[in-house]
């Protein structure tokens, strides 16, 4: 089992690498829902510094739809975070889910609750689209849950 912590600070995120966390999840500021606590690009590039050398995995979120004219500068940040050391992001826009697959292949992509996913097919779509791990709605149904396993290869947090 894996123990993943969401954060929503700095000092969070170096206590729970520090406490034992396998992973840890934190927003990136100005890609997350308003009045979310998130890291900026550079607290993710320290964070990175820290966590490799303890074995911890730093997931970012962008976990909100990204406009057209936003899209490149979100690209282009999340290359940049990649490149710093950060092993995951979480993502809430299919269209920068694709691009990340194409551009980091090797790069966990995980897909975003925000993302409304509640059944095989959509987790089929998101499969294709290049995501490795789906985060659910709590009020998922064990019947879709249980579809979903069955269905798909993606992984599904505990």
């Amino acid at each position: 089992m894996e123990l993943v912590t969401c954060v929503g600070s700095a000092a969070a995120l170096r206590a729970a690498a520090a406490k034992g966390a396998d992973m840890v999840r934190a927003g990136l500021r100005g890609y997350c829902r308003a009045g979310t606590r998130s890291l900026t690009e550079e607290e993710f590039i320290e964070a990175a510094a820290y966590c490799l050398p303890r074995g911890v995995r730093l997931c970012a979120s962008l976990d909100q739809p990204v406009s057209a004219a936003r899209f490149p500068a979100a690209l282009d940040t999340v290359l940049r975070l990649a490149a710093a050391g950060v092993s995951a992001f979480s993502v809430g826009d299919l269209g920068l889910l694709r691009a990340l697959h194409i551009r980091l292949p090797d790069v966990p992509l995980h897909a975003a609750v925000t993302l409304g996913v509640h059944d095989s097919t959509g987790a089929g779509l998101l499969e294709k689209l290049g995501a490795a791990r789906l985060l659910l709605p709590p009020q998922m149904s064990r019947e879709n849950l249980e579809r979903i396993l069955r269905r798909s290869s993606l992984d599904l947090p505990a």
